[in-house]
């Protein structure tokens, strides 16, 4: 964190350094302070998928569900290809039961980067649940 707020006290309107400081609160549990980062680099960047994404993160963690809708739909339209940001839609519809809805958003996300680990582990979860797949103590060993 004084990294980062070093850097801003050189740079304070740089947007990447107010995301990070973002992500850094989040991660520290100071979701509510994060925010307000997040807030700053979107005023500087407004078309950032990627930023509005991080903030829709953070209000899902606050139980701010139609704000952080708004903000993963924004995202979506300034980047329908954002990969993390279908799979961030994808969780947000897999939380509210809308199993089949998701999934279409986490293959959407897997066709664009088949390495996103968000949508691979949230996809299994629903098939899993489903009972679509095996568990995994009935997968056959590999090693």
């Amino acid at each position: 964190l004084k990294a980062i707020d070093k850097a801003l006290e050189i740079d304070p309107k740089n947007a990447l350094f107010l995301l990070n400081k973002g992500i850094i609160l989040f991660y520290l549990n100071r979701t509510d302070e994060s925010i307000k980062y997040y807030d700053k680099a979107i005023k500087i960047e407004p078309e950032n998928s990627d930023f509005l994404n991080e903030k829709a993160r953070a209000l899902l963690g606050l139980y701010k569900d139609k704000e952080a809708e708004e903000c993963i739909d924004k995202s979506l339209k300034i980047n329908p290809n954002n990969s993390y940001a279908l799979s961030t839609k994808g969780c947000f519809l897999k939380d509210r039961g809308k199993y089949d809805e998701a999934i279409d958003f986490f293959n959407k996300a897997l066709s664009i980067d088949n390495n996103d680990g968000i949508a691979w582990f949230n996809k299994g979860l629903i098939l899993w649940n489903r009972g679509e797949i095996p568990a995994p103590a009935d997968l056959p060993r590999v090693c």
